[in-house]
């Protein structure tokens, strides 16, 4: 080969390399000038939130500009070079907001998802002529529900306990339906005004009967029996849980009692300690009206308006203040509010407002959420805010995180989807 030819085909190979430079796509390493989020207007928020995004570098083309919720996508709908806005995507989870810019990622601070509910009525009233039918609601205070996610429901007026299947199906599993203190199997025992109820890992239901105050048993067999309670013992039980240790703790009056595996009852929480550190004076109605056990052995509290965390050591904290409702300007600071609480697996609370018509969540960040419910009575379902309730009362939750709310004077049960 001469010269000629060589420098020749050095120059084609040459000019091949350069057109392979100017036509390979840019590398998605190719640095944004100045680009960075330095914050966001709020770090938790539920479903369609708007969330700002302030930094710098975004692009003034729109479709150049891509959010994520922990992995999400969000539609972008506001954006400039400095801010980007967009809504909180349905179900996002939490997880880092990031932002992509003309194919380039940053990773921005941890956004907690903060559930809301989708509510539909699981099983409504289904009285015959005023009187109660097989397996119907009538005035339903206390609601558990076991590990195959059957529901058990106390009603106060038939003083019957039911039992809801998952797909809706309901039986009287213990009670004649007329007051009594009876022991015995089934339909062959008798209750006097329950209250309030709560499962053991071993599937027996325990019940506060109101009026007897006893606290009765169930056994998987359907024996019912007196578990703890005489009527000297005086504790009245309005509510019942049971901590990881298998004691129960039940809501009386303006205290709460524990009674041990063996049945041995104490008083857990005196008046006193239930009053000491609350804000603004007492009231003369003071009650407890929740009771639930978190995982730690806690017992967590609805006592006058207040939540209230009482630890094993009798150290008691307010974790939460009830506001008065808008209808009621009148109503003094503490007033007598008729929630009751459950507690999921991590420790979040979801407690009923029955005074502002709502269900809510207490996070373990500290913050409270509305996730179902309006500012006013109503029987409609929906998500959040479309649903209204009416007249609340027990809540439970299952192991798929659904929630359950009673409705007593409506004679029913709606279920609560966290999405």
């Amino acid at each position: 080969m001469n010269r000629l030819s060589f420098l020749s085909l050095i120059m084609l190979m040459a000019n091949v390399v350069l057109w392979n430079s100017c036509t390979k796509p840019h590398s998605n390493t190719t640095p944004v000038p100045g680009f960075s989020i330095s914050n966001v207007s709020s770090t938790h928020g539920q479903y369609n939130k708007l969330i700002y995004i302030n930094g710098q570098g975004f692009d003034s083309v729109k479709a150049n500009n891509h959010i994520y919720f922990n992995g999400k996508e969000a539609g972008v709908i506001f954006f400039s070079n400095m801010q980007l806005g967009a809504l909180v995507p349905l179900g996002a989870g939490t997880g880092p907001i990031t932002v992509t810019v003309d194919g380039q990622t940053i990773v921005g601070p941890v956004f907690t998802y903060d559930y809301i509910g989708l509510v539909s009525t699981l099983i409504g009233d289904k009285n015959v002529n005023g009187q109660p039918t097989l397996g119907a609601l009538d005035d339903p205070w206390g609601i558990t529900v076991d590990a195959g996610g059957n529901l058990y429901v106390c009603n106060k007026q038939s003083d019957l306990i039911d039992k809801i299947t998952p797909a809706g199906s309901a039986s009287v599993v213990a009670g004649t339906g007329s007051p009594g203190a009876m022991n015995g199997t089934g339909t062959a025992a008798s209750f006097n005004n329950p209250t309030g109820l709560a499962i053991d890992p071993a599937g027996n239901i325990f019940v506060a009967d109101y009026f007897n105050g006893l606290v009765r048993k169930i056994d998987p067999s359907l024996a019912v029996t007196t578990f703890a309670g005489a009527p000297a013992d005086s504790i009245g039980p309005s509510d019942i849980t049971i901590d990881p240790a298998g004691n129960i703790y039940v809501a009386s009056n303006a205290q709460v009692k524990k009674i041990t595996p063996s049945g041995q009852i104490s008083t857990f929480a005196t008046q006193a300690l239930l009053d000491s550190g609350t804000p603004g004076p007492s009231t003369n109605l003071n009650l407890v009206t929740g009771v639930a056990a978190d995982q730690q052995g806690n017992i967590i509290v609805v006592y006058n308006n207040f939540i209230r965390k009482i630890t094993q050591a009798g150290q008691i904290s307010t974790l939460y203040t009830f506001t008065a409702p808008s209808y009621l300007p009148s109503l003094p600071t503490v007033y007598v509010n008729y929630g009751r609480l459950v507690i999921d697996r991590l420790g979040n609370i979801f407690f009923t407002d029955p005074f502002n018509y709502n269900v809510c969540e207490l996070t373990t960040q500290g913050y409270v959420v509305p996730i179902a419910g309006q500012s006013g009575t109503g029987d409609t379902n929906g998500l959040g805010a479309e649903a209204g309730f009416f007249d609340m009362m027990g809540i439970t939750i299952d192991r798929n995180g659904n929630l359950y709310v009673l409705e007593y004077n409506a004679n029913d049960i709606r279920k609560i989807v966290l999405e």
